[in-house]
């Protein structure tokens, strides 16, 4: 989420559809941190994977193809706060998942070594 506040104000000029999204992102991982470190309910697990993935999905999207008013992303895969919001995403999406699969237990794990 904090490395999303650094470029909100300026997508909210400049593209006000991908600020809003910005803040909703944000305002959305907060809560999850939140609940996760208070209460580790697993389905704020899957949320957050979900969360993440799309995030990270979107990324990409702006950086292959011309989005209203952001027609200057793409190619530019090496903005260095969108590298570190990537990273970021991708640990908090193998996290969750590893958080997932670990209340599983050892037989939920070794059943998916086998399929």
């Amino acid at each position: 989420a904090l490395a999303h506040v650094p470029v909100t104000p300026e997508h909210l000029r400049e593209a006000p559809y991908m600020g809003v999204a910005f803040i909703a992102f944000s305002v959305v991982a907060t809560v999850l941190a939140v609940g996760i470190a208070t209460t580790d309910r697993p389905a704020l697990y899957g949320a957050t994977m979900g969360l993440c993935a799309a995030a990270i999905g979107i990324y990409a999207m702006t950086r292959m193809v011309a989005f209203p008013q952001l027609s200057d992303d793409v190619g530019n895969w090496s903005e260095t706060l969108g590298v570190i919001s990537v990273a970021t995403e991708m640990i908090a999406l193998v996290a969750s998942g590893l958080a997932v699969v670990g209340r599983q237990g050892p037989m939920y794990v070794g059943a998916l070594a086998d399929a």
